[in-house]
């Protein structure tokens, strides 16, 4: 992968990202969570970036150490809002995929990247996820800072705290 493929992908997801941004507020009301859905559903409809993750999609089955460097650097460059985005989407395809090939730097980005982290804290990994890496991630979530009551126990359905 040249440079500039690279900053193509990244900056395509980022733009995605930025499209799709939850606000900064909460709704309050009803009304107000019912206009923000409509925007939100509006806005994502109408997203020129919409298809942005697939180039990330297929380096994670093809070329995992560039998925994993756009990750990270998807990851140091996005708005905070989009950090539970990203690990609901992309870093939990990457998990599934190549979070047992990947584990030891997934777990030096927990303890040291606070922005992995709570970009991780919305991953799902599952009960398909092996049992004894899924339990590391979540013991060094929890040494890193992450709420027991944050991490779940996918093999026995209970949080971790």
């Amino acid at each position: 992968m040249t440079h500039d493929e690279f900053d193509e992908i990244l900056r395509d997801y980022l733009l995605y990202l930025e499209h799709v941004r939850l606000p900064a507020t909460v709704p309050t009301t009803r009304e107000e969570a019912k206009t923000m859905c409509e925007e939100l559903t509006r806005r994502s409809d109408e997203n020129p970036h919409r298809d942005a993750w697939e180039p990330i999609d297929d380096l994670i089955h093809e070329d995992p150490e560039n998925a994993w460097r756009i990750l990270l650097a998807t990851i140091e460059r996005s708005h905070d809002r989009d950090l539970g985005m990203i690990g609901a989407g992309t870093l939990e395809t990457f998990m599934w995929y190549r979070g047992v090939e990947f584990l030891d730097r997934v777990l030096a980005e927990i303890r040291s990247n606070g922005r992995f982290r709570q970009a991780f804290e919305s991953v799902y990994l599952g009960s398909d996820f092996p049992e004894t890496e899924g339990r590391l991630i979540n013991a060094t979530l929890i040494a890193s800072g992450t709420s027991p009551e944050s991490t779940f126990d996918w093999w026995t359905n209970q949080t971790d705290a």
